[in-house]
C-alpha cells in the first residue's frame, strides 16, 4: 500500500511541478507579448501563418487574462466557505 502512495505523491509532484512550470512561462509570455505590442516601429503582416500566429497570440493573452480572473473569483468564494465554516464551528463549540 506505501507503494500506492508513493506512486501517487510522485505523479501529483510531476503535475505540480509542470503546473508551476506552465505559470512561470505564462507569465513570460504575457511579458513579452505585451512588449512586443507596445513596440513603437509599426508593421504590416503580410504572411498568412504569421498573421494566423500573430491573432493565436491575442487569443491565447486574451485566455490567460480570464482564467485568472476567474481563479481569483474561484479564491475568492472558497476563503468566503472556510471562513464561513470556521463561523459555524466557532458558534457551535
Amino acid at each position: 500500500m506505501a507503494d500506492l502512495s508513493q506512486e501517487r505523491f510522485e505523479y501529483f509532484s510531476e503535475i505540480e511541478s509542470l503546473y508551476l512550470t506552465f505559470r512561470k512561462n505564462e507569465d513570460g509570455f504575457m511579458e513579452s507579448w505585451m512588449r512586443f505590442k507596445k513596440n513603437s516601429k509599426k508593421f504590416i503582416i503580410m504572411n498568412h501563418a504569421d498573421a494566423q500566429f500573430f491573432a493565436d497570440c491575442e487569443k491565447f493573452t486574451k485566455l490567460i487574462i480570464k482564467t485568472r480572473s476567474v481563479r481569483e473569483e474561484l479564491e475568492k468564494k472558497w476563503d468566503d466557505l472556510v471562513s464561513k465554516e470556521r463561523k459555524i464551528r466557532e458558534k457551535r463549540q
